[in-house]
This record gives C-alpha cells, structure tokens and sequence, in this order.
C-alpha cells in the first residue's frame, strides 16, 4: 500500500524546507508551482487529521457516556431507555455515525476514528440488545394480561424491527442471539397464522374464480371430473376447506388470533361458506356433465345408459348427493330419476340372474304323474305364472331385452330353462287330463252315465277360467293404477327426465296404452258375470266399482289431454291467421306504395 509522502519519515523537515524555499522571491516558476502544490496538500490533509483526530475524541467521550446513564437510571429507579437523556444520547450518536461516514480521511489517518466508531457501534448493540430484552418481557407480559397474541400487542412492530437489526448484527452474544432468534420465531409463526387469516378470503375468491378462467367448462358450466386441471383445481379447493374449518375449531393455533382480530371469525365463516357452496355446485356439476356423457355414450354405443362405460362413476355421484338439502326440487328429482333408474335395471338384472334358479326349484318339486289331482294343479298354478315370467323377460319389448343382450350367459340359461319347464307343464297338464278322464271313468260306471256328463268330467273347465277370471282382475287394477301413477308423474318434466323415470315421452304416447286398459275394462264388464266379477274384486281387496272407477279416471285424463291438444291447436291457428293477416296487409302496403310510384313517374 502507498503511504502518502507527508506521513513519510522526514516529511516535517522536507515540509519546512518547502515552506522556506516558498519564500524566495526570485524561485523559478516551474519549481513554485511544485512547492505551493506540496504546501497545499499538506494543509489540505492536516486539517483533515485534526478533524478525523477531534471526531474521534468526541465519539470516545460519547459512548463513554452510556455506563453513565445506566448509573443515573439506577439512581432514578428506572430503567437505561427511560431516561430523557437516553433519547437525545441516541440521537447524537446517529448524527456521529453520519458525520464520520462523510468524513474523507485517509486510512492511515483515519485508524483511531475508526475505532472509535467500532466501539461506539458495540456500545449501540449492547443498548439495543438491553432494549429488545426490556420491549420483549413488557410486552410478553402485556400479551398475557390481555389474553392475546403478542403479534396484536401494540410495539409488537417496532420490537420485530429491532429483532430483525439484531439478528443481523455482528458480534452479538451467542446467548443473546438464541433469545433473539427464538423470539423471532414464534413471531414469524404468529405472523403466518394471522396472514393466513387475513389473507382466507381473498384466496378463496381467487380460486372461486379459478373454476372460469382455469377449468375447460362446457356451454353447460361442466366439466369432465377426470380432467387434471379440475382435480388439481378440487384439491385446492379441499384444502382451503380444510384452513378454513380447521381455523375455527376451538383447539385451533388460529383461534386466539381470531379472537384478538375484530370480524374475522365471520369473515372465516363466510369464506368457509362460500367455499362449501362452490364445492356443492361443482359437485353438481360434475354429476350432470356425467349424466350428458353417459347419455351421448349410451346412444353411440345404441344400448341403455347402464351400460355406459361411466355408467357407474354416474350413480356414484348421485348417490353422494341424495339427500342434500342444498339441492332445488329439480336437481332432486334428477338425481332421484337416476337412482331410480339404477335401482331398476339392478332389480331386472337380478330377476334375469335369479330365474332359472327360482325354476329349477320349481321344477324339482314337480309331482308324478301317478299323483291325485291336487298336488298336480297347485304345481301348475305356480308353474304356469313362472313360465309366463320368463317368457315376458325374453320378450323384444320387455324391460328386461336390453340387459339380456348384455349378459349372454344368463340368457342362455333362461332360455333353456323356460324350455324344460314349458316341457314339464306339458307333461303335467297331460297327466292331470289324463287323471281326470280316468275319474269321470270310475264315475260313469258307478251312476250308468257316460263320462262327459259327470261333475268331475266338467270340473278342470270351471275352475281353469276362474283362474283365469281372478288373474285378469288384478292384472287390469295394478295396470290401471301403473298407467295413472304415470300420467300424474309425466306433469311438469321435461321429455329427458321422463325418459330417465321410464315413463312415456308424451301424452300422445300414453293415449295408446291408456286406451288399451279401457279396452280390457270393457272386456272384463262383457266376459265375466257381474257377480263373479265382483268377488274377483273382493278378493283382490278393492270394491265393487273399482274398475268403473279406474277407467273412468283414465276417461277423464283422456278427455283432458284432448282439450289440451285442442286449445293448442286453436292457439297455433289464430297465431297462422293473424301471421298470414299481416302477410297480407304487408303485402297490399307494398302494392300500394309500388303503384303511388309508378303512378308519379308517369305524370312527370
């Protein structure tokens, strides 16, 4: 390193030899020039050294005087930072600092002032380290009394600041830097809990609005649940739920911040619930998108939406959300319509699973042919009923047509057992015949009559056709009630909904099957006698107008669709003729306006 040449040794009698030779008045100009410039710099760099040496005399006596005050506060009974003079000795020694940092000294020079500023600086820390431990136990204390947080205690800011001075300092005790750093710590935690506080709202607008701007929602407002931004967008969601509940429990570390800041516990329970309600919704929403999918599936794919490949991620979803309160009546009839059909499908694959076993036990309690009559038709009446159950499932309208194409192998074992046991009522109805001719046989012999005119001969005909009587009865009340049960239902849904209920698309389409129960009403009232017809419905636990009652119900639903088809026929023709009543005036307008031109263009 260079040492300027006045702080040489010999550099004072070089400079007084400099300053006699300023004095001769005939020196050569040249060699003035180079002493008055030598004389100038040493003036210039000794009055900086008397200002570097007198600043740092006054900055010794300065941070002398620090002991001093904590004598005086001792003396006073208070403490070092209490004192008056405390305030202005700080004060003086910011405006000392300052002073020297501007202060152009060279290093050599400026060796001592430097010095002295390091002592004042370890002074300052020990201060502020005197001070942080005052400011902290006050303010501990102060949170304690006042039952909150010392992040809401007021100069919880001031001493953070101070804190954060202090951990950056260098030379603090290791002691003191723990206390500092610990304290630091818990303020830091404190300070994310009250931030994540504040900050719930805002954050759980922010992602409301995310579901826009984020999420590839179709014109609907849905979107495929799978999708990975709508996962990563849900999860988000769930754990902002999750703050937000977890924030208001009573064991919560939010809690006593919550207590100490004013509305926020509503402001909580309100983004709390907003979120809840987004989550609703798009659970909803989620659902419905499903429902559209599984629908376009079903119809690309030309089966039932039960065999959608999301067919079940569909009823998944409306099953978690039967019984919201949160949903309308419409939503709820949706999500109903869907269990329901769910319900139903399962049921008619359950029945296709378990006939044949229900026929193969039948079958193996079928009697022999040598067994007397009873035994016979109490299996037939319970045969002949299955076997027209299976041959319904088989049937290309039935319900059950759909699902039996889906399940080759129960159709196969159906099928083969509809034959064996269609092969066995055959038999038995031949072996019952069979029994009885034998009966009006025996008969004939012991009165002298022929066999066709005994009671026993008679017997298989009566009792077959009040079977069949009391079978016709109550399939035409259960078909009634289904048939009006479905009309009520029909009011007020829309044609996609009815077709999820399985109910008839319009009520043109129920006309058919309604006038075809009317039908069988008149049919019953002409082919059994009145008094059979009315123990039938005795039996069958209705009264004796029953079926008048149900067709007249029917007649009247009829009669009102008709009116309904009627007043919108009328309305469609007033609104064709006032249409073609303005066509028309337009149109002599037109003419009108063409011939009052024409006829100008003539006359001019």
């Amino acid at each position: 390193m260079d040492t300027p040449p006045f702080l040489l040794p010999g550099a004072d009698e070089v400079m007084a030899r400099a300053e006699a030779l300023s004095l001769v008045e005939d020196l050569p100009a040249d060699m003035r020039a180079f002493v008055d410039g030598m004389l100038a710099e040493h003036e210039y760099h000794a009055v900086h050294e008397r200002e570097a040496r007198d600043l740092a005399d006054r900055i010794r006596a300065h941070w002398r005087r620090w002991p001093e005050l904590g004598w005086v506060a001792s003396v006073r009974g208070c403490g070092r930072q209490d004192l008056p003079e405390h305030a202005a000795w700080r004060e003086e020694g910011d405006a000392l600092l300052g002073e020297a940092c501007g202060l152009d000294v060279i290093p050599d020079i400026a060796g001592g002032l430097e010095g002295e500023m390091a002592a004042l600086e370890r002074m300052r820390l020990r201060d502020d380290v005197e001070r942080f431990r005052r400011d902290r136990t006050a303010l501990g204390a102060g949170a304690v009394r006042e039952g909150v947080p010392e992040l809401h205690m007021e100069g919880c800011a001031k001493l953070a600041a101070l804190a954060g001075r202090l951990a950056q300092a260098e030379g603090l005790d290791p002691a003191d830097r723990r206390l500092v750093d610990e304290w630091l710590t818990v303020h830091d935690r404190q300070t994310a809990l009250a931030g994540a506080i504040r900050s719930l709202p805002g954050r759980a607008e922010a992602w409301r609005a995310r579901r826009e701007t984020d999420l590839p929602l179709d014109e609907h407002g849905g979107a495929d649940p799978v999708d990975p931004a709508c996962r990563a967008w849900r999860e988000k969601g769930d754990a902002l739920r999750d703050e937000a509940d977890g924030m208001l429990l009573a064991e919560s570390p939010h809690g006593p911040h919550i207590d100490a800041m004013p509305e926020a516990r509503e402001a909580v329970a309100a983004a709390l619930a907003e979120i809840d309600a987004v989550v609703f919704e798009d659970r909803f929403q989620r659902f419905a998108w499903l429902t559209r999918h599984v629908t376009g599936q079903a119809k690309e794919a030309g089966t039932v939406w039960y065999y959608a490949p999301r067919y079940p991620e569909t009823v998944a979803h409306a099953r978690s959300l039967f019984g919201e309160e949160s949903l309308d009546e419409d939503r709820k009839r949706a999500v109903g319509d869907w269990l329901r059909y769910d319900d139903r499908c399962e049921r008619l694959r359950r029945e296709i699973r378990d006939w044949p076993a229900r026929a193969d036990a039948l079958l193996g309690e079928r009697p022999g042919p040598g067994k007397d009559l009873g035994p016979m038709r109490r299996w037939r009446a319970r045969a002949e009923p299955m076997l027209a159950e299976g041959r319904e499932m088989q049937a290309k309208e039935s319900p059950h047509a759909p699902h039996l194409a889906a399940m080759p192998e129960e159709c196969k074992a159906l099928a083969e057992t509809a034959g064996r046991l269609e092969d066995a009522l055959a038999e038995i109805e031949t072996a019952e015949v069979d029994r009885l001719l034998k009966i009006a046989g025996l008969a004939s012999e012991r009165t002298g009559g022929i066999a066709s005119d005994t009671a026993e001969h008679a017997d298989p005909t009566g009792h077959e056709r009040l079977a069949r009587d009391r079978a016709r009865v109550e399939a035409f009340l259960d078909l009634a009630r289904k048939r009006l049960d479905e009309r009520d239902r029909m009011d007020g849904l829309p044609r996609e909904v009815r077709a999820m209920a399985g109910l008839p698309l319009t009520p043109e389409a129920w006309k058919q099957d309604a006038d075809a129960v009317l039908a069988e009403a008149n049919a019953l009232g002409r082919d059994i006698p009145a008094g059979e017809l009315k123990a039938h419905l005795a039996a069958a636990g209705a009264g004796p107008d029953a079926i008048d009652e149900d067709a007249a119900k029917i007649a009247k639903r009829l009669r009102e669709d008709e009116e309904a088809r009627a007043a919108e026929r009328q309305r469609q023709a007033e609104q064709q003729a006032q249409a073609r009543e303005a066509e028309r005036l337009k149109f002599e307008e037109e003419r009108d306006q063409e011939q009052s031109e024409g006829g100008g263009m003539s006359m001019s």
